[in-house]
Parts: structure tokens; C-alpha cells; sequence
């Protein structure tokens, strides 16, 4: 009897084995109740059932996974005609193991405390293109997300003690400031993890007790109207604090945003509220006046460090002007420019349609995929991350999950055209990719082999590096020096001349010409009008000293020099 009421025992439990709760030692289960729940404010709104089974012989569980996530899809569909309540729809049919027991200390706590860490990752880098990329993902999950209060609520209670956390770290030098001393950071470094776990206590205390007041549907409505408030308070805040702290808007513009100087903000905490962008707007500024020096086209891919020397201010070589979108403009011109504001369009066409066809818990899984091309895309416009496949890669793996992500599975059809065409487009890539490196491997390698005075060796790894990158001109110099050490001057000259002719707009290719003529052949005629020519595509460069090269040079043809 059960509660007086008979019921039949279909079985007893081996010893040891407690259920599915960690910690509870209940007596007995029953399997199923269809009888009613006393009604409860707490769970009026949560709706779940759990089944205690076995798999069968040679099942998996990832197995019995997919199989259950075909019954939820169909579930949905049912739920979806019967009623319009949204809680039914999201709701899921999940397989966890539960041999030692379930326990939803992770599910409830997991994730604050990933939040806690990600906000304490995300801001003692002192990174503001970081930090703006992740105030930008966590505002389109919030606008996406059919869960906005619950995702509010954690981030809440997360923000808050990260703020804790962080306000402590940045009073600790060692922690946020370059040149510290290893006994320092170790020493601030200890009492920063027990800072963290410290926040970490807060966290679940906030989400203790939010679980224990619950969320039902008026509690969540009025949760969702106060954390509006608090967000519409806090951003006027903001505004009317920079308006004060900046007077003139035009005046604060030019000597805070873009800086006078170009010179690099000071890498503290003081710089998360500095809105000087560093040298990147001298860079950016560079990068439109290479593209206007070679307009609509622009002055080639991956050119910018050559192009900028005629028109930068310093010495600093730079490889990227730390801009996507402003990069293809300088090297690709028009079309480049408009082949990425495409391939912008496009990825954000797919992460709208993976939202559009999917729903319940499917749907949460693509809005946070959406976050990768979300951040790349925001903090691309100023830094160069496409140059790195760590970070490039997985935004084009998360496009093509979006992009698959919902669709029916078509018939296997064998296309053999289409599998050696992308088969040879691979090849191509990955060629692109490590023939470059290849060949300055064989570069270095003649280096070493000429230092041995090993000749025939030198002079094979040159040639080997010309075949594998035939537009760059150090395999050609590493040629000419083999020429040279040999003595072979007019062959050495020629390789120089040829070094000149591939990349007439490097000032590089005219400083080696010249200088070989100046020290070995020793024509000043000839010296001074290639290193003028140099000089001319780098004037700020720091190979021009007074008394230097070029001014023996000038001084040599000034005396005749070049007279017959």
C-alpha cells in the first residue's frame, strides 16, 4: 500500500544505486504518476517528467541522442498545433547518463560561473575592441534569444561580482601593467584566485536564491521590465557623463578619438576609458592614401607595408593597417572592397535564415554559433584577424554549420567532377599557404650554406625558393649574393636590376641596388640615382643619416661624377 492505495512492485534496485538525484535516499520510486499535481506557484509554468532506463546491447548513447532528437522535432511540430504557449516548444527531450546518480548543480550553477570567467577574461586583457566585440554579441543574443529575462538575469548576476573581481585586480599593478616583476605577479597573481573564487561564492549565492523565489510568469515579467530600466538608466548615465567629461564634441573628436600624435594609448586600466583608437588612425589614414595613389584597384594584395613608406610620417613598419575592411581598400580597390562587403552580406544571410528555420532548443544552439561571425566581423574593423587562421577558421566552420543547420539531408549522389574540383581547390589553398614559408625556409638555408662558403648548395636553395614564390625578391637577392661572393659582379648586378624590375614601388629593391652599386662597384652615377629613388618611395625611412650613402652620393655626382 502507498499511501492507501495499492500498487504493484515490478522491481528492486541492485545496492548502491540511489536514483537519479545526487545525495537523495528515497525508499521507493514510482515509475510514472498520471495522477493530478497539487498545484504549486513555483511550478506552474515548469513542465518535465524523468525516466529511469537501460540502453540496449550494442546501443549508444550518442545513438539514443539522435534518435531522441528526431522524437523532439516531431514533439514540437504536435505542440506547435495544439497550443501557442511557448514553454511547450522549448522545452526537450534529453539522454543523460545517470549511473552515479544526475545532479543539477551544473546545470543551474555552470553557467553564471562561465559568465563570471568570461567577463574577468574578457576585460583584464584591457582589450576595448574586445570588450566592444563582446558587449556586441552579448546585445544581439539578448535581441535573438526567446529567453532575454533568464539570459538577463544571469548576466546579472554574473556582471556583478566580475565587477567586484576586476575593480580588485585593477588596483594590482602587477596584474594589468607591462614591466611588473615576477615575485609581483606571482604574489598578486595568488591572491587574484582566491579574489575570483570569492566572486565565484557570490554567483551562486545570487543564483540560489533566485532559484529558490522562482520564476513564474509574473515574477519574469516583472524581472524583464526591471532589467530595461536598469539598462535604459545606466546607458542615459553614460551619455550624460561623456557629455559633460567632453565639451566640444569637434574639439574631443580630434584630440581624443583620433590623437594628435599617433602615438599608442598607455596599456592600463585607464585606457578601457580612453576612446584615442592609438596609431590606428594614422594607419587607416595611410591605407586611403595608398588607395587613392592607385586607384580603383588598389596597389595589390598583402602590399601595404611597401605602399605606405611613400606617405607614412615614421619609421614603423607596419604590415596591416588594422582594418579588414579599410586593408581591402588599400590592396584590392573597389573590388576587393566589394567582394567583402558581399561575403559580409552572405554570412549574415546565412546566420538569418539558420534563425529563421529553427526553433526550441535548436534555435539557442544557432544564436550562439551567430556569435563567432558576430565578433569577427566587429572586431575586424580594427585589427587585421583575418591574417589568423585560429581565429578566422572557426567563424567559417560556424558559417557552415549555420549554413547546414536545419535543412532536410538530401540523396547521396556520387559526383565525381565536383569531389576532384574541391579536392583541386584544396591543393591550390593549401599551397598558397605553405609555399610562402617554404621558401623562406630555402632562403635561410642558402644563407647558411654561403656562410660555409658552400657555393652549389647555396645557389640550389635560392633556385629552390625562386620556384616556390616567384614574386617575392629575396630568393633574387640571396642569388645575387651568391654571385657576389664569388665575384661574378655583372651577374650579381643583373640579379639586382631583375629584383628592381619585379618590384619597381619597393624602395627596398632601389636601397640594395644602389648600395651594391656604391660599396662594390663603387658607381656614384649610378648610386646616387637609385638611392634617390629609394629615398623617394621612403622618405621617412630610417636607413637616411646624415653623411650616409646617399648624401656621398649626391656629393660624388655634384663633383662630376657623372661626366663622361
Amino acid at each position: 500500500m502507498l499511501d492507501t492505495t495499492p500498487v504493484t512492485v515490478v522491481g528492486v534496485t541492485p545496492r548502491g544505486f540511489f536514483g537519479l538525484e545526487v545525495g537523495a535516499r528515497p525508499d521507493i520510486w514510482v515509475p510514472m504518476s498520471l495522477r493530478p499535481v497539487p498545484p504549486s506557484p513555483r511550478l506552474r509554468d515548469q513542465f518535465g517528467v524523468s525516466l529511469m532506463a537501460r540502453l540496449k546491447p550494442g546501443a549508444s548513447l550518442d545513438r539514443a541522442r539522435a534518435e531522441m532528437d528526431v522524437l523532439n522535432r516531431a514533439r514540437v511540430e504536435d505542440l506547435a498545433q495544439m497550443s501557442t504557449n511557448p514553454v511547450w516548444r522549448q522545452a526537450r527531450l534529453g539522454v543523460e547518463p545517470a549511473g552515479s546518480g544526475f545532479s543539477t548543480i551544473r546545470q543551474h550553477y555552470g553557467k553564471p560561473l562561465l559568465a563570471l570567467m568570461a567577463i574577468v577574461a574578457l576585460l583584464l586583457p584591457l582589450s576595448r575592441a574586445g570588450l566592444v566585440a563582446g558587449l556586441a554579441v552579448v546585445l544581439l543574443w539578448l535581441l535573438l534569444s526567446r529567453e532575454r529575462v533568464e539570459g538577463g538575469l544571469l548576466l546579472a548576476a554574473a556582471a556583478v561580482p566580475a565587477a567586484l573581481v576586476l575593480g580588485w585586480a585593477f588596483t594590482r599593478p602587477a596584474l594589468v601593467e607591462e614591466g611588473a616583476a615576477k615575485a609581483d605577479r606571482v604574489s598578486d597573481g595568488r591572491l587574484f584566485g582566491v579574489v575570483v573564487l570569492v566572486g565565484a561564492g557570490l554567483v551562486v549565492g545570487l543564483v540560489f536564491l533566485g532559484l529558490r523565489l522562482g520564476l513564474d510568469t509574473a515574477r519574469r515579467r516583472g524581472s524583464g521590465r526591471a532589467l530595461v530600466v536598469v539598462a535604459g538608466v545606466g546607458a542615459a548615465a553614460c551619455v550624460v557623463a561623456l557629455a559633460i567629461a567632453i565639451g566640444n564634441p569637434v574639439t574631443w573628436f580630434d584630440e581624443e578619438v583620433t590623437g594628435t600624435s599617433c602615438s599608442e594609448v598607455v596599456n592600463d586600466p585607464s585606457r578601457l576609458g580612453s576612446p584615442n583608437v592609438n596609431n590606428r588612425w594614422c594607419w587607416w589614414n595611410e591605407a586611403v592614401d595608398v588607395y587613392s595613389e592607385h586607384s580603383p584597384f588598389g596597389s595589390g594584395a598583402g602590399t601595404f607595408e611597401i605602399a605606405r613608406k611613400r606617405v607614412r610620417t615614421d619609421i614603423r613598419n607596419v604590415l596591416q593597417p588594422h582594418s579588414v575592411p579599410i586593408q581591402q581598400l588599400s590592396d584590392g580597390g573597389v573590388v576587393a572592397i566589394g567582394l567583402f562587403v558581399l561575403l559580409v552580406l552572405a554570412g549574415a544571410g546565412v546566420c538569418v535564415a539558420a534563425v529563421r528555420r529553427l526553433d526550441g532548443a535548436e534555435r539557442a544552439a544557432v544564436v550562439a554559433l551567430i556569435a563567432a561571425p558576430a565578433a569577427f566581423i566587429v572586431h575586424a574593423a580594427v585589427d587585421y584577424t583575418w591574417d589568423f587562421l585560429a581565429v578566422a577558421a572557426p567563424t567559417m566552420v560556424a558559417l557552415g554549420v549555420l549554413a547546414g543547420a536545419g535543412r532536410s539531408p538530401v540523396p547521396f549522389r556520387r559526383r565525381t567532377v565536383l569531389a576532384v574540383a574541391s579536392v583541386l581547390v584544396a591543393l591550390v589553398a593549401l599551397a598558397s599557404f605553405t609555399s610562402p614559408r617554404a621558401a623562406e625556409s630555402s632562403v635561410r638555408k642558402s644563407t647558411r650554406a654561403l656562410d660555409d662558403r658552400d657555393f652549389d648548395a647555396a645557389r640550389d636553395a635560392a633556385d629552390r625558393a625562386r620556384i616556390l614564390n616567384p614574386l617575392s625578391v629575396e630568393p633574387i637577392w640571396a642569388l645575387a649574393r651568391v654571385d657576389e661572393r664569388q665575384g661574378r659582379y655583372e651577374a650579381a648586378e643583373s640579379r639586382y636590376v631583375q629584383a628592381v624590375e619585379l618590384q619597381p614601388e619597393n624602395p627596398e629593391t632601389w636601397y640594395a641596388l644602389g648600395i651594391f652599386e656604391f660599396q662594390v662597384l663603387g658607381n656614384m652615377c649610378a648610386a646616387y640615382e637609385f638611392l634617390n629613388n629609394a629615398y623617394t618611395l621612403d622618405p621617412a625611412g630610417s636607413q637616411w643619416v646624415p653623411g650616409g650613402e646617399l648624401d656621398l652620393a649626391r656629393d660624388a655626382v655634384n663633383d662630376g661624377a657623372c661626366e663622361p
